[in-house]
């Protein structure tokens, strides 16, 4: 439950700070006469998709440890969330990973692919799939990249 809160108070307060800077840097940029609709697509979904994805792969990661002692009702509950999760993580591979990789996705999974570029590849791909894992993933599941 601890972990549902804290992700709760991360997004409520630094989600609206974000929102309150985006708002103000938009209407700036508005008043240069640059189309702001473009920003929109270009930076809110994006953002939007990783971090949905990332709250699911938070949930998974506990819904794995206490799956055991859940009733069957909870699993039948949240078994259609894992599957749009799933949904989600691919296609954060190929939108993000593609975009953030500057290359095709070989694999179906985000994290797949970061574990590729962090022991098969060298250079920047590496040094991105590092911070990701070590920064994102691996403190929510310890050796998950």
């Amino acid at each position: 439950m601890d972990v549902i809160w804290t992700i709760y108070d991360i997004v409520s307060g630094g989600l609206a700070d974000g929102l309150s800077l985006a708002l103000t840097a938009l209407g700036i940029i508005e008043g240069l006469g640059i189309p702001v609709k473009w920003i929109w697509w270009t930076l809110l979904v994006p953002y939007l998709l990783f971090s949905i994805t990332y709250v699911y792969y938070c949930a998974v990661i506990k819904l794995k440890s206490v799956w055991p002692d859940l009733h069957w009702i909870i699993k039948a509950l949240v078994v259609p969330h894992a599957v749009l999760g799933l949904f989600l993580d691919v296609l954060v591979n190929v939108v993000i990973g593609t975009v953030l990789g500057l290359e095709l996705p070989r694999e179906w999974l985000f994290t797949a692919r970061l574990k590729r570029w962090r022991y098969e590849e060298e250079g920047w791909r590496e040094t991105v799939a590092i911070w990701l894992c070590e920064k994102g993933l691996n403190p929510i599941d310890p050796l998950h990249c």
